[in-house]
């Protein structure tokens, strides 16, 4: 796991200078980015307080139903 998570560590860091080298790494970039943390930090907070709640059992009921209906929703609009 180590071994990916630094390939995916490099992989990232040298896109990310290539980007700012051709000038795509910009102040509106930075704002969506924190943006984005932001919301992550949210998501993981009320996710950590519903998993927290939640019986395997219904848990794994919920991730197969989500899992079914996004497999009908791409096979329907594909």
């Amino acid at each position: 796991m180590a071994l990916a998570q630094t390939y995916f560590f490099f992989g990232n860091l040298s896109m990310l200078i290539v980007r700012a080298y051709n000038g795509f790494l910009t102040s509106a970039v930075g704002y969506g980015y924190l943006y984005g943390i932001g919301g992550v930090a949210i998501g993981m907070t009320i996710g950590g307080y519903v998993f927290r709640h939640l019986s395997n059992k219904v848990f794994k009921y919920v991730v197969y139903a989500y899992i079914g209906i996004s497999g009908l929703i791409i096979l329907l609009t594909v």
